[in-house]
């Protein structure tokens, strides 16, 4: 097949609109950017932000973009609070929040195969909420500048190894997915300050979440934790622990440590009785309890008394 065969063959197929369903499409266009990056580059174009703030990628052949493959991503800017490591400062800028819609698995690939060639793609917000997802392109860990992913109520049993190099990620949002146990590459994420897996499947926390040792919110609402590991006091930064909804019997003894714990929702849970360790909570105001769980509060009162207790 000639070049210009290629190249023709290439174009139609990325016009196909079944690519919109067909996920195999991406495997195909992966075999292809290894053999002839620039054809795919020359049809998928490159981004631009117009006037009405939608980011686009753009045919270099004519003037209709290449979203018939998916969803265009909108970006929005957003008013944040970020964190100025060296002042210890707050500081309110203007940052772009990328909202990529329904069946976004292609937009998605494209977008972090560009930051992959070497395109910088500024975007420190990624929302993919509710797009049918059940995986993620492997090439995501590309775009290095993402700060806060929203990718609750998709499909998801697993996150690509890449996803480890997203380095200055902090607020990451996994509710109503399909996790049973906590990917790997998670607990590469030592930057991460909010981490929500309510409404999955877990069944264990692995030791390595303690690495995770700059998180102040852990949700883990609605999952099927029978235990906690030991390492859970080694996060002592939390400042909220969800753990309601889920199958524990007890808390470990290193909960105690968590001096920071402002509130701890451990309701609906076959808790007997709390770990004397509690005491150690001192700047804890909320523990929520459910009404089965009413005969922990002489524990509570005995051992917590400044905590509020509720329902």
């Amino acid at each position: 097949m000639s070049p210009e065969d290629k190249v023709n063959l290439i174009k139609r197929f990325l016009m196909r609109p079944e690519l919109r369903e067909v996920q195999q499409g991406l495997e195909f266009l992966d075999a292809l950017a290894t053999e002839i990056p620039n054809i795919i580059t020359s049809t998928l174009g490159e981004t631009s932000v117009d006037n009405d703030g939608k980011l686009r990628f753009w045919t270099r052949t004519s003037d209709r973009d290449v979203w018939r493959l998916a969803p265009p991503i909108k970006a929005y800017k957003k008013k944040h609070s970020l964190s100025n490591e060296s002042t210890n400062k707050n500081t309110d800028e203007a940052h772009w929040l990328c909202n990529v819609p329904h069946k976004s698995y292609i937009g998605l690939w494209s977008l972090s195969w560009q930051a992959l060639n070497g395109q910088v793609i500024n975007a420190p917000f990624l929302d993919l909420t509710d797009c049918n997802l059940s995986e993620l392109p492997e090439n995501i860990g590309a775009l290095k500048n993402l700060v806060q992913i929203r990718l609750n109520e998709n499909n998801l049993e697993s996150l690509p190894d890449s996803f480890a190099e997203l380095k200055r990620l902090r607020v990451l949002d996994l509710e109503r997915n399909s996790f049973r146990s906590l990917p790997q590459c998670l607990t590469q994420l030592d930057k991460l300050e909010d981490l929500n897996l309510n409404r999955n499947r877990l069944r264990v926390l692995p030791e390595e979440i303690k690495r995770l040792n700059r998180l102040e919110n852990l949700s883990l609402w609605r999952n099927q934790l029978k235990k906690l590991p030991d390492c859970l006091g080694d996060l002592n930064r939390l400042v909220h622990l969800g753990l309601e909804e889920n199958k524990l019997s007890t808390l470990p003894e290193s909960i105690g440590d968590l001096n920071q714990l402002v509130h701890l929702d451990v309701s609906h849970n076959p808790i007997e009785t709390l770990p004397d360790s509690i005491i150690g909570l001192y700047r804890l105001k909320t523990i929520v309890i459910s009404k089965k769980e009413e005969k922990l509060i002489d524990q509570i009162n005995s051992l917590i008394p400044q905590a509020h207790i509720g329902h």
